[in-house]
């Protein structure tokens, strides 16, 4: 919600004085050790400042219980970018109900959590996190008085259990230095990181939040915010990572720019800290969050508040000073998306996502799976197809979508990067030579970072162009480029003649890829193919051109169509924590009801089970 609030609205301190917000704020931004912080922050303070924010969001924001998440955004351009910056500053958490008092962070089982929108005005993308995440643990050893080597070890035991022995090998790494994060963070590594979590010192001095990393030579050990966010920013948006968790002092009161302002655009949420940190709450708070994200597979939105209620109850004195109000979140995701829901058996809601779009399909499921897993044993360059076909009410776009859940859930330590493309079927040429220009045109914009669209721009990419962009992923390790497409109608000849044009179009690009690429480097891509059909099934033996050589081949899927009462019937059992409104001994017949009113025709069945689900 849009909120503004006067660097000069007195608040009483309690002591006989008035106090602006400003100064409070300045002194608990200086503020160098916890002596400092409690003599600014004391409980009256902290309870006078906390009225003060709740009657500028309005009561009415906490009218709904339903929705316990407020997320502060500033609209403050301009000159008044000063303003804005000091609303984004103030501590939000201590929000407190004048009558009868309570701080709304802290109100037992319904507590309310308080985020800065991290990417105003921009499209949140959702955030798809798999079992198994990849996590980057940038841990420094040589200060010795935070107990780094310590910390490490209490995270590693609680990660392992989450992970194979295989997984955590490949998934879970460890970096001291900046040379060494970087290394893991650059273009040329395949490690992509959901996770990215800092523990060690951090200042914020000039004006910019700095990570103290261990020293190394040739290097300094202070690094800033902006300097992590153009790392970032230079990654495709879909290898940046979910949440960045920067547990140290100050990451959020640099008067300039705090961890979360520079990088808050680049990933899905960020945890920072508002003033100095105690080392044991530290040390729980970060437990805290790793747990309830890796072993709850829970999303920021549902476990921050719950994280900060027990800080309070296992930290001693961490209400003193209001420490349990230091942590700062910064979200810009839309949707949070647990993958594989199945494999846990407390499903938390909020974060079960796609769960009704796990109903059948599971032949197509198998067929893929068996085909990415043969695929990624295979060195040098590869190539696969997956097609299949189905009318518009089917599932002919959903079945993307699921295949790419499947692939994320079951292949943890495979990184997998998704492209779409979109064939402009409206405006689909005639002549096969201007079909191949206007494909290349389509992939090539797929590859490329949103909003650089040729047939915005004008260019004209060739075969070459397409090639260098491919080329971006060329990696000695295992890589997977899952290129997807909006499904194209074929049932009259232009379209199929499309679809023909683009599957040679890509057996083309192997070909170029196989001749001049460098041997011990790889890439295996993956082209789904949507079909969209009325009536008659098409032949896609005779549809597609078959490859001459065995590094590309083609996987046919049966029709899609629809699900039977049993399928229904064994979806609802397998989530019943989602359809808790049916009882166990009702199961049967409420899978016969939704199969009568909708005959079993995929999306319709969809839409009905999203609705008793309470998703709609």
């Amino acid at each position: 919600m849009q909120v503004d609030l006067a660097p000069t609205t007195a608040v009483d301190a309690g002591d006989g004085q008035m106090r602006t917000l400003a100064d409070i704020l300045d002194a608990y931004a200086k503020a160098s050790d916890f002596e400092d912080v409690r003599r600014t922050m004391t409980p009256d303070v902290q309870q006078a400042v906390g009225v003060v924010l709740y009657r500028a969001l309005g009561p009415e924001t906490f009218a709904d219980e339903r929705c316990r998440w407020v997320e502060i955004s500033v609209d403050a351009p301009g000159d008044a970018a000063a303003r804005g910056r000091f609303v984004q500053s103030l501590p939000w958490p201590l929000t407190a109900q004048p009558d009868p008092f309570s701080f709304l962070a802290q109100r037992g089982a319904q507590p309310w959590l308080f985020t800065l929108d991290g990417a105003k005005d921009t499209l949140k993308s959702d955030v798809l996190f798999p079992p198994e995440p990849r996590i980057l643990l940038m841990i420094t050893h040589s200060q010795g008085e935070i107990l780094g080597r310590e910390h490490q070890a209490e995270i590693e035991a609680m990660l392992r259990p989450n992970y194979s022995a295989q997984s955590y090998a490949s998934n879970v790494r460890v970096a001291r230095k900046w040379s060494e994060a970087f290394a893991l963070l650059s273009a040329a590594e395949v490690f992509d990181p959901h996770i990215i979590y800092f523990y060690g010192h951090g200042q914020s001095e000039t004006g910019v939040a700095e990570l103290i990393f261990d020293l190394a030579d040739n290097e300094l050990p202070e690094v800033s915010a902006s300097t992590i966010a153009t790392v970032l920013a230079s990654l495709e948006s879909l290898r940046r990572p979910a949440l960045f968790f920067a547990n140290c002092c100050s990451g959020a009161n640099a008067v300039k720019s705090g961890i979360g302002d520079a990088i808050g655009g680049h990933v899905g949420c960020v945890v920072s800290n508002r003033t100095v940190v105690d080392l044991h709450a530290a040390r729980v708070f970060g437990l805290e969050v790793l747990n309830a994200l890796v072993s709850e597979r829970r999303a920021p939105d549902t476990f921050m508040a719950d994280v900060t209620l027990n800080v309070i109850m296992k930290v001693s004195g961490s209400h003193l000073a209001g420490r349990w109000a230091c942590p700062v979140v910064h979200t810009n995701y839309g949707q949070w998306i647990g993958l594989a829901p199945q494999a846990f058996s407390q499903l938390h809601r909020a974060t079960a996502g796609r769960v009704v779009n796990q109903l059948d399909r599971k032949a197509p499921v198998d067929l893929a799976t068996s085909a990415l897993g043969s695929l990624i044993r295979e060195p040098g360059y590869h190539l696969r197809s997956l097609v299949w076909q189905a009318e518009g009410d089917q599932g002919v776009t959903d079945l993307g979508v699921r295949l790419r859940d499947e692939f994320l859930s079951q292949f943890t330590r495979v990184p997998i990067r998704e492209f779409m493309v979109e064939l402009q079927a409206d405006t689909r040429p005639a002549a096969d030579q201007s079909a191949r220009r206007h494909i290349f045109a389509s992939i090539y914009s797929a590859l490329g970072r949103p909003g650089e669209s040729p047939f915005v721009s004008g260019e004209n990419p060739r075969m070459l162009d397409v090639l260098k962009r491919l080329s971006r992923h060329l990696s000695k390790k295992d890589l997977v480029l899952l290129v997807q497409m909006v499904p194209v109608a074929v049932d009259d000849e232009s379209g199929q003649r499309l679809i023909q044009s683009y599957w040679q179009v890509w057996i083309d690009l192997l070909g170029e890829l196989t001749r001049n690429g460098r041997g011990e480097e790889a890439l295996r891509i993956v082209v789904t193919i949507a079909l969209q059909i009325s009536n008659a099934v098409v032949d896609v033996q005779k549809l597609l051109p078959a490859p001459t050589d065995q590094s590309a081949q083609i996987v046919v899927f049966d029709r899609l169509g629809s699900v039977t009462t049993d399928d229904i019937k064994e979806h609802i059992t397998t989530f019943a924590s989602v359809y808790e409104d049916i009882a166990g001994n009702q199961i049967a017949e409420k899978a016969q009801e939704i199969h009568r009113s909708t005959a079993g025709v995929y999306m319709p069945t969809v839409q009905l089970l999203k609705r008793i689900a309470g998703y709609t």
